[in-house]
């Protein structure tokens, strides 16, 4: 027991979730944080990969950005949660965002939550990038996916309670539940709307709660 008590946080959070499926990708781990989806594994660690992949490729200089706010990219199942952990430094994804959409509109997701603890704008800028590399076609396709999935996950967190708080140090990912010491999860009230796409930069998530 000693020994435990005497673990740095962090040594002691690998010794507790070393049990999870976990791959790695440029530096980033890869968790799904649920043993009952183990099976899924390799397929999430394959699309996430090409996202990643992808969101090099396409907006080099914004992924460098990507690997500084982002350590983690959790496999997530259960009740929602917020799609960053500014504490981990970890992206919160979901399943539906991982298997049922396609690489370009994964890693435009990517680049848009790893600004999410920079603000709004950066969040913006960083999926922009990726953007006006495509096609106006695919441009506006994917714009349009990313704002109505932006817009369902922060409705979500509008009205998730967390159980427990979370710790500016450390966290533990268990089974449908997100365990940790202290800290607070913040969570906004705010309506956004999504635009329509136009010529240039097509995705705009825009926050009207500060004009009420």
């Amino acid at each position: 027991m000693d020994r435990i008590v005497g673990m740095l946080p962090g040594a002691l959070i690998r010794r507790m979730t070393a049990r999870y499926p976990r791959s790695s990708h440029d530096g980033i781990e890869l968790i799904v944080a649920d043993l009952g989806r183990a099976h899924m594994a390799v397929r999430f660690f394959g699309r996430t990969a090409e996202a990643l992949a992808t969101a090099a490729s396409s907006a080099p200089q914004t992924y460098a950005k990507l690997l500084q706010d982002i350590r983690q990219v959790v496999l997530w199942y259960g009740d929602p949660v917020p799609s960053y952990n500014r504490f981990q430094l970890a992206a919160i994804v979901s399943s539906a965002v991982v298997f049922e959409a396609d690489r370009t509109c994964y890693a435009a997701w990517l680049l848009y939550t790893s600004g999410r603890s920079r603000g709004e704008a950066y969040s913006q800028e960083r999926a922009e990038s990726l953007l006006r590399s495509l096609l106006p076609a695919e441009r506006g396709r994917v714009s349009e996916w990313l704002a109505d999935t932006v817009k369902q996950e922060d409705a979500l967190a509008r009205v998730y309670r967390p159980a427990v708080d979370l710790s500016e140090r450390s966290c533990l990912w268990e089974p449908n539940v997100l365990i940790a010491q202290s800290g607070t999860i913040s969570k906004k009230k705010s309506k956004f709307e999504k635009a329509k796409p136009v010529s240039g930069c097509t995705f705009k998530h825009q926050d009207r709660s500060r004009r009420s």
